[in-house]
């Protein structure tokens, strides 16, 4: 019941603490990604270090260094930062989505070519 009504609560009151401050929530939010940003980037480096050889390794290590230097780039200019992070990260947070499913999208081509193919091979055995 208790955690039922915090959980009811909690979004409620941080809304309306939101509302009535926008700058100093707008410089909170910015923070709060900041760090998320640091510790992303290391865990994705790190993961990308222990996936090494695997297909995409290097991809992860390329992610978690694009995740630090957005954290670099929020504490330089901090709190100026907060004034265009949120669109700023989410324009770049886009870009690298588009990316991804490009890429996706490419690989999916690049496995119905090998499936094919793997059919046409069955099917020329089987005769």
């Amino acid at each position: 019941m208790l955690l039922g009504m915090l959980a009811i609560m909690a979004p409620l009151v941080s809304g309306v603490a939101m509302f009535s401050t926008p700058v100093l929530s707008m410089l909170t939010l910015t923070g709060i990604l900041l760090v998320y940003f640091l510790i992303d980037g290391i865990f994705a480096i790190m993961a990308g270090i222990k996936g090494k050889g695997a297909p995409g390794w290097g991809w992860m290590i390329v992610s978690g260094i694009a995740s630090i230097v957005l954290a670099v780039i929020l504490w330089r200019q901090w709190p100026v930062s907060g004034a265009y992070a949120i669109g700023l990260l989410v324009g770049i947070r886009l870009i690298f989505t588009g990316w991804s499913i490009a890429i996706l999208g490419m690989l999916g081509d690049a496995t119905i070519d090998v499936v094919e193919e793997a059919v046409e091979e069955a099917a020329s055995s089987a005769s």
